[in-house]
């Protein structure tokens, strides 16, 4: 069983992870170990908005990870704690949390419960520690508690001799507890694996957590066989598709499944990879770095298309491969594009990446995209009224982490102003991407369609029918309707004469095939991306 305190640090290194630097800066890193007794850890937080954001949004998270590490059930209380790290007590007993609130700011926080889109984004104003001299209590050294006096007399005044709220005054020690020498020392010389995740796992990233949509259907249920089972059937799996469409999700969720099952795993980079690689050279331990790698029973490398044409790196991600496979362990791999179009990749290895199973991951439809929205917003405890999800999930259509983000946005918009989250609010917050919509010019998709499909604008607007045409033709219908402000008409006349009716027909062609075949989503997705980024485009035509 750790200590105390070294189970608390480890605990928030993984959750720092988890949550990204900005949040852990925000709400966790001011957030401080008190004491450890029967059972119960006491942490302690400097305001009262800190401290209702981590009971309603950590306190599982760290509960589940302080379990973990002391191989106990524990509980976990937050409490108020002043700038120098003193808490309320009274004859050695927690005073109740109505009154550590009442010796917090007034501001209310009735406005955030009454609206919870508020949840996301909240004042992270710091109370107003007492300043005063009056003689400190001392710290026990075995539970590193603190014992300060209250004075709850009719009378009680604070260091500038003015009256305190509801007649309770603290007095503070002079030297917070992660202050104290030994706090330090432990700090100091905490092992390094106590500071962050031994194995690397985001703990958001869980299956339970994972939108499958058509796009992502079957690289999720090989990564749930894959969990299940390692190295049963599909060994190594790699999984494959753009940029934020869930290949990190679903390499960590295999981690976390694989944890639970006793199973030691690891999750690594391909960079990190490289550069303990180089470290190792260097100082000359690369004995220990093999035998980090090579003693797992699962193996989760993100981004391995990174070390294509790194002779070194791909030379000992070869003899790990075989000593892993060899051994029967599971080996999960993502990249963003198949092994046949790493041009120096090594065939021994792209051999090796496509012995197993390869599954692609595909952009999302609207329908899987209205449901990450959906249970993003349930996940923050904020409602979204459907037309703005549905107009969200129409405006962000090229992964996971721009609708996210794009939600975040709207979110942190509505609260921060005050405005009623709607329609207009929405178009507003996002005018970003829906202006990008109104520079692009139908020329501009034609020319675009055209070069992908290594044809010629003449070619493409042309009366003939052939095969090679109507496809390309029909996608060109297709996003200058989505893309532009076309008419059927306008876009008939664009595309060599044609009737508004043969437009429409083509672009209800393209919607229909859109919803089965990821193929075709993936080949719409990268002419849109094309699009925004080339908007400035010469006309054409």
């Amino acid at each position: 069983m750790m200590k105390p305190e070294s189970a608390w640090l480890s605990t928030v290194g993984e959750i720092e992870i988890g949550i990204g630097r900005a949040s852990y800066a925000t709400w966790l890193k001011s957030a401080r170990f008190v004491k450890y007794e029967d059972g119960q850890f006491v942490i302690g937080v400097q305001n009262g908005y800190v401290k209702e954001w981590m009971e309603t949004r950590l306190l599982s998270q760290l509960k589940r990870g302080l379990v973990d590490r002391m191989g106990t059930e524990v509980e976990v209380a937050i409490v108020l704690i002043s700038q120098n790290g003193t808490i309320p007590f009274t004859n050695n007993t927690l005073v109740s949390n109505d009154a550590y609130h009442n010796v917090t700011p007034k501001k209310s926080l009735a406005n955030k419960k009454a609206n919870p889109i508020a949840n996301i984004i909240e004042s992270d104003v710091p109370a107003s520690p007492s300043k005063n001299n009056l003689d400190t209590s001392e710290a026990t050294t075995q539970t590193q508690s603190i014992h300060p006096e209250v004075d709850i007399s009719p009378n009680a005044q604070d260091a500038n001799n003015q009256p305190t709220q509801n007649n309770i005054r603290i007095k503070p020690v002079k030297m917070p507890i992660s202050e104290s020498p030994k706090a330090q020392s432990n700090i100091s010389n905490m092992p390094a694996t106590f500071l962050s995740s031994s194995d690397g796992l985001n703990p958001k990233y869980r299956f339970e957590t994972f939108v499958v949509g058509n796009g992502n259907r079957l690289a999720h249920a090989a990564a749930e066989a894959v969990a299940e089972n390692p190295a049963d059937r599909y060994n190594p799996l790699f999984l494959y598709g753009g940029a934020g469409l869930g290949k990190t999700h679903l390499l960590h969720a295999i981690g976390h499944t694989s944890r639970q099952r006793g199973l030691q795993c690891f999750y690594i980079t391909s960079e990190t990879f490289t550069n303990e690689l180089i470290s190792a050279i260097r100082s000359q331990s690369t004995e220990s770095f093999r035998n980090k790698y090579r003693n797992v029973d699962v193996l989760l490398m993100d981004d391995v298309q990174f070390i294509a044409g790194k002779e070194s790196t791909q030379e000992e991600f070869f003899h790990t491969f075989n000593a892993l496979h060899g051994a029967n362990k599971q080996i999960v791999v993502t990249s963003d594009r198949t092994p046949k179009s790493m041009g120096t990749l090594e065939d021994r290895l792209r051999s090796r990446f496509e012995w197993g199973l390869m599954a692609d991951i595909a952009p999302p439809d609207l329908e899987t995209r209205i449901a990450i929205l959906q249970q993003k917003a349930q996940q923050i405890d904020a409602y979204i009224p459907p037309e703005v999800v549905e107009f969200v999930s129409k405006q962000v259509q090229s992964n996971v982490r721009e609708l996210e983000g794009a939600l975040n946005r709207l979110i942190a918009s509505s609260a921060l102003t005050g405005r009623v989250l709607n329609i207009q609010l929405a178009r507003d917050t996002l005018a970003d991407l829906v202006g990008k919509r109104s520079n692009i010019t139908p020329s501009q998709v034609i020319e675009t369609v055209s070069k992908h499909y290594s044809l010629s604008v003449p070619e493409i607007v042309s009366a003939g029918r052939s095969k090679e045409l109507v496809l390309p033709r029909q996608i060109a219908m297709f996003l200058i309707r989505q893309e532009t402000d076309a008419s059927l008409p306008e876009i008939g006349s664009l595309l060599g004469g044609r009737d508004h009716t043969t437009v429409m027909h083509g672009i209800e062609r393209i919607k229909e095939r859109l919803e089965t075949e990821d193929q075709l989503r993936r080949i719409v997705m990268s002419l849109r991306e094309r699009l925004y980024v080339n908007v400035d485009l010469p006309r054409m035509i």
